[in-house]
């Protein structure tokens, strides 16, 4: 078992985040999911998650790969609480080779379900696009909702 903000050290310690390599950093984030649980949370109950997302905003665009946890607690209002997101977010400047791509998510909900999860991923035209060109930033934050 792990912490979230254990989970937050080995990614920002790794190498790919500071070559804003997003295939290698999102790759190195999802072996974390698949391999690190995070305590007190309970999987089944939608404690442990992760969620890719895009968007266009203002001149950029945004791909973002978020492991969403609650703590497994008895009162519902206290879990609900502590929802709490590690985000890794890749920003790129929006240039005329950008793909039309709107918005959109996709959840993951466990680690059985990994595989069509990062097919999902490896298959939509964001991350498509998003592996061709450099980021102009990326960030790595921790906070609880």
């Amino acid at each position: 078992m792990s912490s979230i903000a254990r989970i937050q050290e080995g990614v920002t310690a790794c190498p790919a985040l500071a070559d804003k390599d997003i295939a290698g950093v999102f790759d190195f984030f999802i072996r974390l999911y698949v391999s690190e649980r995070i305590d007190q949370t309970n999987i089944e109950e939608d404690g442990d998650m992760l969620l890719y997302q895009w968007s266009r905003q203002g001149g950029h665009v945004e791909l973002d790969l978020t492991r969403q946890i609650m703590l497994d607690l008895e009162d519902p209002d206290e879990a609900a609480d502590s929802m709490t997101q590690l985000s890794i977010k890749f920003r790129f400047a929006e240039t005329a080779d950008v793909p039309s791509v709107g918005s959109g998510n996709v959840w993951c909900s466990s680690p059985a379900e990994v595989a069509a999860f990062r097919a999902e991923l490896d298959d939509s035209v964001p991350f498509t696009w998003a592996r061709q060109v450099v980021a102009a930033g990326v960030r790595v934050t921790l906070d609880r909702l």
